[in-house]
Formats: structure tokens, sequence, C-alpha cells
């Protein structure tokens, strides 16, 4: 978009510039051929005089048009380095944007698979409190009984057999 924009000011500088340049080269040429024709004759110094003078406007002016060009390069090729820093940058926002996107679609995915296990686990453990607190009980009875049952049948063989009295 501005590299287009850009070269048609270079193309417009070149064709203003070059017919500046050879439009002082024509004036100068006129002039002479009008004081010839007209047959006003002036001495050579002055003739002389007055086409140093010209000449040197016309260096100064082709200097001036030189530097004018120039600096429409220089314009031109710094902006076009910054559009192309400008498109890169563009380019590298719509990859992160785009990353963005993915990351921000795959949390709310993620939130919502671990809101349904965080349910489903909660309805589990809530579910199964009662009936394991009742098996919980059921098995320390069962087993306060077995350790009580052995403890009478088992006390007067092991007091025996390791020579336990009681007094």
């Amino acid at each position: 978009m501005f590299r287009t924009i850009f070269d048609g000011i270079k193309k417009v500088s070149e064709q203003i510039f070059k017919p500046i340049s050879s439009l002082a080269k024509a004036n100068n040429e006129v002039i002479t051929a009008i004081l010839r024709t007209t047959g006003i004759f002036l001495p050579f110094s002055a003739l002389s005089e007055i086409s140093k003078k010209l000449e040197k406007d016309r260096s100064d002016l082709d200097a001036k048009i030189e530097v004018a060009h120039n600096s429409l390069e220089e314009t031109s090729n710094v902006l076009k380095e910054l559009e192309d820093t400008l498109v890169q940058n563009t380019k590298s926002l719509e990859k992160i944007k785009t990353e963005y996107e993915r990351l921000s679609k795959l949390t709310q995915i993620e939130e919502r698979d671990a809101k349904a296990l965080l349910n489903e686990v909660t309805a589990t453990v809530d579910k199964g409190k009662v009936k394991e607190r009742w098996i919980s009980v059921v098995i320390s009875l069962v087993t306060g009984l077995i350790i009580f049952v052995l403890g009478i049948w088992l006390g007067p063989i092991i007091t025996d057999w390791l020579k336990i009295t009681g007094e």
C-alpha cells in the first residue's frame, strides 16, 4: 500500500526535476539566441558575465534539485522499511491473537470438564459416606469381638505356657 504511493512519489519527482534542469539549459540558449537575433550587441564581457551568472544559477538550481531528489529517495526508503516492520509486527500480532484464542478455548473446555469431574467425585464421595461409616462400625465391632473371644479362649493357654501365676 505505502510502497506504491512512495514509488509514485519517486516517479513524479523524477519527472518534475529532469525538465527543470533541462529548462535552465534551454533558458540560457534562448536568451543567447534572442540577443543575437535582435541585433543587440553587448560587449563580450557583459555577455560572458550574463552567461556565467546564468550557468551559476543553473548549477545552483541543479544542486538543489539533486538534494531534493535524494531527500525524496531517502524518505521513500525509510518509509518502505517502516512499512516492512509494520507488516511484520502485524503478522506477529495476528499469530499471538490466534494462539490466545486457541488457549482461551482450551481453558474453557478444561474448566467445564474439571467442573463435571469434580461434581461426579463429590456426588460419589457424599453418596457412600453414610454407608461407609456403618461398614466401619460393623468392622470395628466384629474385630473387637474376635479379639475379646480370642483373649478369653487363649488367655489360660498362654498363662500356662509362660508359667505365670496369679499370686
